[in-house]
């Protein structure tokens, strides 16, 4: 009986002690974070009208920093001042704590071109051209921002039945997050060689504005 009854108390003991943790981790649980970031991503092209304008540095990165104060109306007035622009993305995304947001745009047209040529034929086929820009980002604790956006976009001949030259730029890293409404602008250049002896001056700039939203 005695042997019996240390049997039942040992399997008692075993029993509490694997479901302790069980209950531990269940009350330590945190619940998600319901804080929320509102961001919004810009990314812009810049045709400098010579391929030495893209030397020189924009207005807020002559002030040595990586982030400016500027609204979006006064970047653009600065954008615009540097050559003609075009926006490749302009949106508006929120996401909780933790979370990741996706923000992405593409446009794609059909040019023709050549495959193949002999002494009798040529082969054309049709080909797509995708342009725009994807941006992914996310906030953790402590206000730490990871973020990896892309650009796409083309340059194009003068030449008809010329494929365009093809450009991608990216930027993958982490800053500090920016609570209060302020930019994080990111900053593309090149000089390029197109056909022949010709050179392009192009930049890519990116702008991410966050803001943290009050809780409701």
């Amino acid at each position: 009986m005695l042997k019996v009854l240390l049997a039942v108390l040992t399997l008692a003991s075993l029993v509490g002690v694997l479901l302790v943790p069980s209950a531990q981790g269940e009350e330590g649980a945190q619940a998600p974070s319901l804080e929320t970031w509102m961001f919004d991503v810009r990314i812009v092209r810049v045709d400098a009208p010579t391929p030495e304008a893209v030397e020189t540095a924009a207005p807020w990165e002559a002030a040595g920093s990586c982030t400016t104060d500027a609204s979006w109306p006064e970047l653009l007035t600065q954008l615009k001042a540097r050559g003609r622009t075009q926006v490749l993305l302009d949106q508006r995304i929120t996401s909780l704590v933790g979370m990741e947001a996706l923000a992405s745009q593409s446009s794609d047209r059909l040019i023709e071109q050549m495959q193949s040529r002999d002494l009798s034929n040529e082969r054309w086929s049709s080909a797509p051209i995708i342009t725009g820009g994807t941006a992914k980002l996310r906030v953790s604790d402590p206000d730490v921002l990871t973020y990896q956006l892309e650009a796409r976009w083309e340059i194009r001949s003068t030449a008809d039945n010329v494929r365009p030259l093809m450009r991608t730029s990216k930027w993958a890293g982490t800053f500090r997050a920016i609570p209060n409404g302020g930019t994080l602008a990111l900053t593309y250049r090149e000089q390029i060689q197109t056909w022949g002896d010709a050179r392009v001056g192009t930049e890519i700039h990116a702008f991410l504005t966050m803001r943290r939203l009050p809780l409701r």
